[in-house]
């Protein structure tokens, strides 16, 4: 959209003086451009005041240029149109593409030029480009962002994921180590009473101690390795288990319900 109006007035009769300024302004508008497309990271809060500054500066830019003699520079509102583009919420970014385009509209009717044809073609034609090009760097931005909460969303996915399995892991250990443990804390005890008046019970005490210990060995293995899975009869026998160690009388009547 540059090659045009630069060969134009480069060919033109304007003074040189004249050529140097809108050069001069031209390089300003390219350098502002560049900023708000690179330097602002694809994206302008409209609550900031460096998002209205860079489209202002832009639009007087191109303004200024397009009223000075020597060629036409009404394309350059399809580039304030991209950078209009990047406004954030997404509705006052069509604001201000479409004020662009009344802008440019406003600008042509008062100086009579188009750089895309005679009218009302070129008019018609300056007007879909700033509106379409607007709205492809809207569109462009906004799956930048899409993506970048999607990225988000992912590790924080990943993140959950390792928390839970975390837990989990803590859980079990807990119940296997912690219920092992203590079956073992009360069968020492009672064979430690049983020493003195009856070794045979308590040869059979520690018979289950080492029982249990392997016992304990086996699930944490599981637990380490995922595949242990609680089952309702496995807990119900660790904790008879526990509670006859202690030398408490236990009956279990369990009813033969399905469950998880």
């Amino acid at each position: 959209y540059l090659a045009y109006p630069v060969s134009a007035l480069l060919g033109s009769s304007v003074p040189a003086a004249m050529k140097t300024l809108e050069l001069g302004l031209l390089a300003l508008f390219v350098a502002a451009y560049v900023y708000a497309m690179a330097g602002r990271g694809w994206a302008m809060e409209v609550r900031t005041v460096g998002a209205w500054t860079c489209l202002a500066v832009l639009g007087a830019l191109a303004t200024i240029l397009a009223l000075l003699p020597g060629t036409t520079w009404l394309g350059l509102f399809i580039f304030v149109a991209a950078a209009a583009g990047q406004l954030r919420p997404v509705p006052y970014a069509w604001y201000a593409v479409l004020l662009t385009a009344l802008v440019a509209f406003a600008l042509e009717r008062h100086t009579g030029q188009s750089g895309f044809g005679p009218d009302p073609a070129g008019v018609i034609f300056l007007l879909i480009e700033i509106v379409a090009v607007g709205g492809l760097v809207l569109g462009v931005t906004r799956l930048v962002e899409v993506n970048r909460e999607l990225r988000e969303s992912q590790a924080v996915v990943a993140q959950l994921a390792v928390s839970e399995e975390r837990l989990r892991f803590a859980r079990d250990m807990h119940d296997v180590v912690g219920h092992h443990l203590t079956v073992i804390v009360r069968k020492s005890e009672l064979a430690a009473r049983l020493m003195a008046v009856d070794r045979e019970r308590a040869a059979q005490e520690v018979r289950d101690i080492e029982q249990v210990a392997r016992e304990a060995r086996a699930d944490t293995r599981d637990v380490v390795s995922g595949y242990r899975r609680p089952s309702l009869a496995a807990e119900i026998e660790g904790a008879r288990r526990s509670l006859e160690a202690a030398g408490l009388r236990v009956t279990v009547r369990q009813e033969e319900r399905p469950l998880d």
